[in-house]
């Protein structure tokens, strides 16, 4: 048990201040400590690390004089350190899930080896530029392999720098409403003047858009091939089709032949032909990852990753008995609710198929995950994903479109579906605003290109009613239609 071994009362307050030593004979140098009374009857206690009295007294009096200040400005005085308050931030504030594991991410990754112990009250833009500084920094001398391990890039998007300055801005305000600091300070948006930062934030970054049908179609080959080309291969000597090959005969096929088959390696075409069992299934995960989401409209992110087995039913078709669809909770949406999707009918055998692979490695039961990690403990992690994705359009060269603007999943999957449902279903967009999980205005300002493609004819005719051109303009139109070898389907 501890006790004072010295006891001081400070003079400039002997009432609420005093220094003292603890007689326990377990501190160090037996360095002094202060303990100082607060208006509201709590008290701040700490060591000042120094056996000097006259030193240990100056430490409590600046400390006793914030304690004063703060108590006349409303505040709280606290532990200012950053680590500390922004610990005590996640805890108490009730973000949703995905919010809070973006909020942590950058804390752990970015803010907390960056802001360390200081003091929140001291954070000014000054300080903000000097994180930023550190952050577009952050990845110099790791190789490529190990930034795509840290989740992250070497230049940063300007879109992400915002991201990173809002939560900081949300935390500090957070500190000014618990009374610990003033006022959250301001901090710039724009970097001007610091031409080291302005030139590693990548401020090119264009939102992705539907791509075409040809490219479409090359990339699903492309994948089809890497993700089965050990089914696809056995099942040409045998004539038969794909989906008849066991897993277990997939496999010793792949393992006599893997050898071989590197050998073949071009263009990525055949990336890997690992025996292993979980790179096996990694393949069949991502194309069924992407096929699923493509027809169901649920968005390629933890909207997906997150639905169980036990989420999907299938039901015969009332108007079309032939057919069966797919109905499926999302329990987790972007807007943080839970939905309901209907698959189209395509994407119900891409399901079923799913499910008996998924069984052939020991998951698929109602309770799994539909994408589960090796492990089958959690969902798998939508940005893996999305960066193998990345590497295998960059060996195929497939990676961009003609705009020059990068084939993202979400562009693979939901971007194209939307747009295919405007021009070649003639979804009406209430339909298409349902079962997109997406606002009538995002629709319509995000595919107003497509909206006008899908009815050009509205603004072809420039006259009422029927189009007015002669019988010789419009042969003249097909003549030349054929002579350029134009195809107009």
């Amino acid at each position: 048990m501890s006790f004072y071994k010295q006891r001081y009362e400070c003079i400039w307050s002997k009432e609420r201040a005093i220094l003292f030593k603890l007689g326990n004979g377990s501190v160090k140098k037996e360095n002094w400590y202060y303990r100082i009374r607060k208006k509201d009857g709590t008290y701040v206690q700490k060591s000042t690390r120094t056996t000097s009295r006259d030193r240990a007294e100056d430490i409590a009096q600046d400390v006793w004089l914030e304690i004063l200040k703060a108590e006349d400005d409303g505040l709280e005085y606290a532990n200012r350190a950053f680590c500390y308050l922004f610990e005590r931030y996640l805890r108490a504030k009730a973000f949703k899930e995905h919010r809070y594991a973006r909020i942590n991410a950058v804390y752990t990754k970015y803010f907390g080896p960056f802001f360390n112990k200081t003091d929140v009250k001291t954070i000014s833009n000054d300080q903000w530029i000097e994180y930023l500084r550190y952050r577009v920094h952050y990845y110099d001398g790791k190789s490529e392999a190990e930034v795509r391990r840290y989740g992250g890039v070497r230049n940063p998007a300007k879109t992400t720098i915002g991201s990173e300055r809002r939560i900081l801005i949300q935390f500090l305000r957070w500190c000014e409403r618990e009374r610990i600091i003033a006022r959250a300070p301001l901090l710039d948006y724009e970097f001007g003047g610091h031409q080291d930062i302005d030139e590693r934030i990548n401020d090119k970054r264009r939102a992705s858009k539907a791509i075409g049908d040809g490219h479409w179609t090359s990339i699903s080959n492309k994948l089809y091939n890497w993700a089965f080309f050990n089914r696809i291969e056995l099942a040409k000597g045998r004539n038969i089709e794909p989906w008849d090959i066991t897993f277990d005969e997939s496999f010793e096929w792949l393992r006599t032949n893997s050898s071989r088959l590197r050998e073949k390696v071009k263009d990525g075409d055949w990336r890997s032909f690992s025996i292993n069992k979980n790179k096996m299934f990694a393949r069949l995960r991502l194309y069924y990852f992407l096929r699923i989401s493509y027809g169901t409209l649920i968005r390629p992110n933890a909207s997906l990753c997150r639905i169980r087995w036990k989420h999907i039913r299938i039901r015969q078709s009332v108007k079309y008995p032939e057919f069966h669809s797919s109905i499926i909770h999302v329990p987790l949406t972007k807007k943080g609710k839970s939905r309901q999707a209907i698959g189209s009918f395509k994407s119900t055998e891409h399901i079923l198929r799913w499910k008996k692979i998924s069984k052939d490695f020991g998951y698929g039961d109602d309770e799994d995950y539909v994408f589960p990690n090796w492990s089958n403990t959690e969902p798998m992690n939508a940005s893996y994903m999305g960066r193998t994705w990345s590497i295998l359009l960059k060996g195929w060269k497939l990676n961009k479109d003609v705009y020059g603007r990068t084939v993202t999943v979400y562009a693979f999957c939901r971007h194209q579906r939307i747009s295919n449902a405007i021009k070649k279903s003639g979804w009406d967009l209430i339909t298409l605003s349902r079962a997109s999980d997406t606002s009538l205005m995002s629709i319509s300002s995000s595919y107003a290109e497509d909206i006008m493609e899908a009815n050009s004819d509205r603004y072809a005719n420039t006259f009422k009613g029927h189009p007015k051109q002669s019988h010789e303009e419009r042969d003249n139109v097909r003549m030349l239609l054929d002579e350029l070898g134009y195809n107009t389907t």
